[in-house]
């Protein structure tokens, strides 16, 4: 009968505790528990929500950008009124930095806090405004050739994407409009027309899931290669109104929260992509809408700010982590 040492051609170490950087597929004796441990492969399905600092204006109707430990949110609304505060996320809590130029709200922000976007929205009327930021100041540049609400976003302040979305013209529009940094040019079309779209990722890799893209709700998920979008396989839970990470692309997305028809029809399901399915991973704390500001990766993202079935605006901000693996106690049964 083959045994560990024969198989793997050492035997299992004794460690007092477990290992700062552990290896997966290692396995070990730890004397601290005395337990038999495996190390797993982590990433997203392993990841978990926690509690981060909450924002100082609470709102909704805007989807935020950055990293984990340095994220923004420009413009949006509290439900009464369309604030043009910019708030930034340091990891830890939330500070009112310079504020965008014309308030409105259900708008696309991408980039860093050093050099943001701020792009589309409902000022009212929908509206084609591009703003740039460059770490103190909003400025106007060039807009967007077909002016738009309820869209998406991917990439940077110089790379960036508009993703469908909502104009007076069309209820639901599947236009995308790449930018360069100096202006907007259209590129491939969505699949479907849709609107209050969850997206992600960069100009070359970008995702696209659920929204509406008519009477009701989807789990239509689209992923964009520089050029076209490709229809794929959909994600689980058919909403719209949600969040999305930032980066680094469609292979290794992350959407949360979000509404599956009506406001008070809020969800807390997340869930993780890897480039060809949709897993559901861990749920947000609490069930939120409205459009939920997202930044970050599928192993260290945030989710800020929506409504809850109320349709009340939050401040509340909370971190997602997933370590690369995972360490499991070896059990009999």
């Amino acid at each position: 009968m083959a045994d560990y040492k024969g198989i793997q051609g050492f035997n299992i170490q004794s460690r007092d505790g477990d290992p700062d950087n552990p290896i997966v597929g290692d396995m070990y004796y730890d004397t601290a528990s005395g337990q038999f441990k495996v190390v797993k492969a982590g990433g997203a399905p392993a990841g978990t929500w926690a509690s981060g600092g909450s924002m100082n204006t609470a709102r909704y109707a805007t989807t935020g950008a950055g990293i984990q430990t340095a994220a923004f949110m420009a413009g949006g609304t509290t439900g009464p009124a369309n604030p043009t505060a910019n708030e930034q996320y340091n990891g830890s809590s939330w500070s009112e930095e310079g504020d965008i130029n014309t308030a409105r709200y259900e708008m696309a922000n991408a980039g860093t806090t050093t050099a943001g976007l701020a792009f589309g929205g409902n000022a009212p009327p929908d509206n084609n405004y591009t703003e740039s930021w460059n770490g103190s100041a909003w400025t106007e540049v060039n807009d967007l050739n077909t002016g738009r609400s309820y869209l998406g976003r991917a990439g940077t302040q110089t790379a960036a994407l508009a993703i469908a979305g909502y104009n007076p013209g069309s209820t639901y529009i599947a236009n995308t409009e790449s930018f360069n940094g100096t202006s907007w040019s259209e590129t491939g079309d969505l699949a479907t027309a849709t609107n209050t779209i969850m997206c992600g990722g960069i100009t070359t890799s970008a995702f696209a899931a659920g929204g509406r893209a008519g009477p009701s709700v989807t789990a239509v998920s689209q992923t964009f290669d520089g050029s076209s979008w490709t229809t794929g396989n959909s994600i689980n839970t058919a909403r719209r109104y949600g969040g999305g990470d930032a980066v680094p692309g469609a292979s290794t997305a992350l959407i949360f929260g979000g509404t599956t028809n009506a406001a008070s029809d809020n969800v807390a399901s997340t869930e993780a992509f890897d480039g060809t399915s949709w897993t559901e991973v861990a749920d947000l704390a609490a069930a939120k809408g409205g459009t939920v500001g997202g930044g970050g990766t599928n192993t260290s993202g945030l989710a800020f700010g929506g409504f809850n079935p109320s349709s009340t605006a939050l401040a509340t901000t909370e971190e997602w982590t997933a370590n690369d693996y995972q360490i499991k106690t070896v059990t009999t049964s």
